[in-house]
């Protein structure tokens, strides 16, 4: 496996400490001397530790750890990476663009609001309904946070998805936006479509310029 530049290791490690405290995460002193630094943040899942190591030679890693879990809310959480009898959740990837907007849509899609989401409810062909939060950016793409039933949590072409789809009415969705409220403790502003200034200032925020 080839081994990865120190310049890429330290830009990827510098993405993520800007991200993590982007979101105003408790900043915890380094239990080891292998870290390179640890936060808590609190989720709908429950207590997340995230931690940092020093540079690895092959790969890029977010290590992650849940307790306090909600059991609850925690069996709907959809995501191959948990660990259910540990709670680990952790994030390997050779590219860190793929490890870094793998990470930052998960997490985003579980920390608990501290505002109201903006979410336009939507109804597809077939019947399936989808909440697309418009002006909540989740990768360099442009993409922007989904859910569904089946799948749930993804990234979304905001542009593909409205010309796919229809507006949905309350009766249609009103299922899908319990599950949302219930399971992931969402604050929604439900609107009809997106502003484009605030996708812009979200695409900004998440390009880092």
């Amino acid at each position: 496996m080839k081994k990865i530049s120190e310049k890429r290791q330290n830009n990827f490690i510098h993405s993520v400490i800007k991200f993590m405290n982007s979101l105003q995460a408790e900043v915890l002193k380094p239990e080891l001397d292998i870290y390179i630094a640890q936060w808590n943040i609190i989720t709908r899942i429950g207590l997340l530790k995230v931690t940092l190591e020093k540079q690895h030679e092959h790969v890029f890693t977010i290590f992650c750890r849940f307790s306090h879990l909600d059991e609850p809310k925690y069996s709907k959480f959809n995501s191959f990476r948990v660990n259910k009898f540990s709670g680990k959740w952790n994030f390997h990837y050779s590219n860190e663009k793929e490890c870094l907007d793998t990470f930052k849509t998960e997490l985003n899609a579980i920390v608990i609001d501290q505002y109201k989401t903006d979410v336009v409810f939507r109804k597809f062909s077939d019947g399936d309904i989808i909440a697309i939060m418009p002006h909540e950016v989740c990768d360099h793409s442009g993409n922007v946070t989904s859910y569904m039933h089946v799948g749930q949590h993804s990234g979304a072409d905001y542009g593909h998805i409205i010309r796919s789809t229809k507006l949905a009415t309350y009766e249609e969705y009103v299922n899908l936006l319990n599950e949302l409220q219930d399971c992931f403790g969402y604050n929604f502003n439900i609107i009809k479509r997106q502003t484009h200034s605030k996708f812009i200032t979200d695409y900004r925020r998440v390009r880092g310029v």
